[in-house]
């Protein structure tokens, strides 16, 4: 073989490395790559920052990956399937607080269960998932409002919603998920 590339990503403690305010990366990860010449291997290190995306972005990537997953598997149950990206976009704090409530709602199947919380509705539209607007954050020093808004088919089916992000491992990540109005 001729030419291949191998990218492997580690963290730094299992390097024996550390990260911190001491660090000349902080919060950096080191990709490892590896190419295979005609005289042999040779391995090469390269330290990289992941930054964090703004809390608009987080908000939108959410909302169209989520809903990309419920329209492409409408009986599926995300939670269970997805658990690697909700850890990905929201807080440890709205992880707990939908799990407690999903357990209750098992526990006691009433007519409003079915709401998502992430809509604040019964009813989803389709053309959400092409139609997310975000407003800039309203920034505060440890938390960023957003507005999200998912355009439908008709007026109807419009929802606008208040978005609270929080910092979480320096990510900023979904807290709170209320109506706009």
């Amino acid at each position: 073989m001729k030419g291949f590339a191998l990218l492997v990503i580690a963290g730094f403690s299992s390097l024996g490395l550390t990260t911190g305010p001491g660090s000349p990366m902080p919060g950096a990860i080191v990709q490892a790559r590896a190419a295979e010449k005609e005289s042999g291997r040779i391995l090469f290190l390269r330290g990289q920052s992941q930054p964090s995306l703004p809390p608009e972005e987080v908000a939108r990537n959410f909302y169209r990956w989520y809903l990309h997953a419920l329209f492409q598997s409408p009986t599926a149950d995300p939670f269970k399937e997805h658990k690697a990206e909700f850890e990905k976009y929201l807080t440890a704090r709205l992880l707990q607080e939908r799990a407690t409530s999903r357990r209750i709602a098992r526990i006691r199947k009433g007519p409003d269960d079915d709401m998502d919380y992430f809509f604040q509705t019964l009813d989803l539209d389709s053309d959400w998932e092409k139609n997310i607007i975000t407003l800039m954050p309203t920034m505060k020093p440890s938390t960023a409002e957003v507005l999200v808004q998912l355009i439908g088919h008709d007026a109807d089916s419009e929802k606008e919603l208040k978005i609270l992000l929080k910092k979480e491992s320096g990510v900023w990540k979904i807290d709170r998920v209320a109506l706009w109005r």
